[in-house]
């Protein structure tokens, strides 16, 4: 004999797609007697809200991680320290610097976290990781080539493990000390 489930649901859905509902009416009990007291969720909002604020800070310290490492590895390509300076840290919805990323800006999303190089003073942040092969002017001459100094990509490969572990250690605790 199958089992009978009860769903008591009111539904509304606009014309842009959004849905909204009633999928059971507080203070009244369900079929086995369960019963959900208006303000049950606030408390789950106010997690979202914690964990949320949790991820975002714990974000920017493994961005500044990165960017101080990247710093540190990129001295031996060192000549004026422009590209060491031009490596920033873009934290939840702020703007990169005007030409770190494919020569325009980037505003990060809300979870996100965007480490660059280069600058206005400093475009040649991939030509230094990358190195380059030898090139010449119009009329032939060598203007020579130049050897990669990788200094961002060690950086996060260095890094990315450990500070994705840091990262859900952060969530789990956030999330144990939000629901207590």
């Amino acid at each position: 004999m199958a089992d009978r489930i009860e769903v008591k649901a009111q539904l509304t859905a606009t014309e842009a797609g959004e849905i909204t509902g009633i999928a059971w009416p507080f203070s009244t009990p369900d079929r086995v007697g369960d019963v959900i007291e208006k303000g049950a969720f606030d408390q789950l909002a106010a997690i979202k809200d914690r964990v949320a604020a949790e991820l975002r800070a714990e974000l920017v310290k493994a961005g500044n991680v990165v960017a101080d490492d990247a710093r540190a590895l990129a001295e031996s390509s060192r000549r004026t320290g422009s590209l060491i300076e031009s490596i920033h840290v873009t934290g939840p919805g702020e703007t990169t610097p005007p030409h770190s990323t494919d020569g325009g800006q980037r505003t990060a999303g809300p979870f996100e976290v965007l480490v660059t190089a280069g600058d206005t003073d400093a475009r040649h942040a991939h030509l230094v990781e990358g190195g380059t092969e030898e090139r010449r002017h119009e009329d032939g001459t060598s203007t020579g080539k130049m050897p990669a100094a990788p200094f961002f990509n060690p950086s996060w490969r260095l890094n990315r493990r450990r500070l994705e572990q840091r990262i859900n250690r952060r969530m789990r605790k956030a999330f144990r000390e939000a629901s207590q």
